[in-house]
């Protein structure tokens, strides 16, 4: 979808950007992608392993799993 883009145009723009590898992999869980989904929370935790980003990466890695 528009948003699934949107966030991996930010992503490619800006690999470091937590915020948008995390709403990419949201994305990804609701167009069933779950592969593509933990790609993305695997990087959020990897950019930033002590964030509340990655705690909630967690959470869903746990779900979806």
């Amino acid at each position: 979808g528009e948003a699934v883009e949107a966030y991996r145009k930010a992503v490619e723009t800006s690999p470091g950007y937590v915020d948008a590898h995390f709403n990419l992999g949201v994305a990804l869980v609701k167009q069933k992608d779950r592969a593509g989904a933990m790609e993305e929370f695997k990087k959020v935790i990897e950019i930033a392993p002590e964030s509340d980003k990655a705690r909630s990466a967690k959470e869903y890695i746990d779900l979806i799993k």
